[in-house]
């Protein structure tokens, strides 16, 4: 294993300056200490890429960020598919790198080279608190890891590196609402464009085409083309399987897509729906009922108020669509289970956090009226970060 002293670096392409991912540092410093953690390793790609802006270009040669809590942060790359782009991608100056296949070596290394020997080291060991990461180390190297520095405590520090998640930045809020201008725009053209006799397929696609024409990275659900998004009708409901088909629309389908768009990594997610022809007038009831449902909850919003006081499912968006913080509830008409239950319903609401606020309303023939909506929770309240579609379109 090698620190790449020498390494070319081409022109830097990081998403955001030097002093975002610092201050990012310093809040997990901060929380280290309160913890009394000595090193953090990181191992979710997600997480990395959080910490060092440093994108893998496959899963077979992960990343790992170590941030002692008083010496330089540490990027641990494959020597291919790695050492080139970190320089380019990271700020980070103390880069190291393995050969492949990666093993507990390589952190361990890193560890072992740190002026101070640490006395606990904090892990994404077992994420309670939201489930989300999927570190890359094995079971299998972490013990050896863990054998290797038996003097040492291990602990789990998948909820300190929430509470930094949760919170957002300036520039994080910033993309998150580009996210949704690129997202509203591909629905405005999507559903004045679309017909009778296209396919689902071809519906799909064309939106991922509009969202990437517009600016996004990529769609935001399955991330492979004209299957990245769910679309329902009465046909396939809530619970069915929800990817497009080569079904053609025809006169009295509902159409329901529920997708977003990705900038700079940052999600947006909301939904959007039309129907062929003419709607009845119980569809329009409905479809009013549950955007009135969401703009009410949206009306409470402000920091202080407990996760249960939101009367519908709501979740965190960052660097994923769906993450902490999190409450799931039944929406009218959908059977109990269909959905989570509660599981930060007692967590305070605080400015800085970027939350999804939905609701369904499924009708009596079995069609889904779907509506959300991504805000920013303030200092006074909330900011409208996707201002969605509160038409109900209707498709030729």
């Amino acid at each position: 294993m090698d620190q790449l002293d020498n390494i070319s670096i081409q022109s830097g392409i990081q998403e955001f300056p030097e002093e975002e991912y610092q201050e990012r540092y310093q809040k997990c410093r901060n929380l280290m200490q309160d913890h009394e953690i000595d090193v953090l390793v990181v191992s979710d790609q997600m997480n990395c890429r959080y910490f060092t802006g440093f994108k893998g270009r496959t899963f077979h040669r992960p990343a790992f960020f170590v941030l002692p809590i008083e010496e330089q942060p540490i990027l641990i790359v494959a020597s291919d598919f790695g050492a080139q782009d970190a320089r380019s991608m990271s700020w980070i100056k103390k880069i190291i790198t393995y050969d492949f296949p990666i093993t507990h070596n390589a952190i361990g290394k890193a560890i072992m080279g740190l002026a101070k020997r640490p006395k606990k080291i904090g892990m994404e060991i077992d994420d309670t608190f939201f489930g989300g990461f999927r570190p890359a180390l094995s079971y299998g190297m972490f013990k050896r890891l863990i054998d290797e520095f038996k003097d040492v405590e291990f602990c789990d520090a998948s909820r300190l590196i929430w509470q930094i998640r949760m919170i957002k930045t300036k520039r994080e809020i910033d993309c998150i609402r580009r996210a949704g201008t690129i997202l509203k725009k591909a629905y405005s053209s999507l559903f004045s464009n679309i017909h009778a006799g296209m396919t689902e397929e071809e519906i799909a696609a064309s939106f991922v085409q509009e969202m990437v024409k517009n600016g996004a990275d990529l769609p935001n659900i399955g991330q492979h083309g004209p299957s990245a998004m769910i679309i329902m009708n009465a046909s396939r409901p809530t619970e069915s399987p929800n990817i497009p088909t080569n079904k053609a629309l025809i006169k009295g389908d509902l159409l329901r897509i529920d997708c977003g768009a990705i900038f700079k990594g940052y999600y947006t997610d909301f939904a959007c729906s039309g129907i062929v022809g003419e709607p009845s007038q119980e569809q329009l009831v409905l479809w009013e009922k549950v955007v009135e449902s969401v703009t009410t909850e949206m009306e409470k919003l402000k920091p202080g108020i407990k996760g249960d006081e939101i009367n519908i499912h709501w979740h965190g968006v960052g660097i994923y669509y769906v993450e902490a913080p999190f409450r799931g509830t039944v929406g009218k008409g959908i059977p109990r289970g269909t959905i989570m239950e509660d599981t930060h319903g007692d967590l305070e609401i605080q400015a800085g956090m970027t939350l999804a606020l939905e609701d369904i309303i499924v009708s009596t023939e079995g069609d889904t009226f779907h509506f959300e909506e991504v805000v920013e929770i303030t200092e006074t309240g909330y900011n409208n970060l996707s201002h969605a579609h509160r038409e109900f379109f209707k498709i030729n």
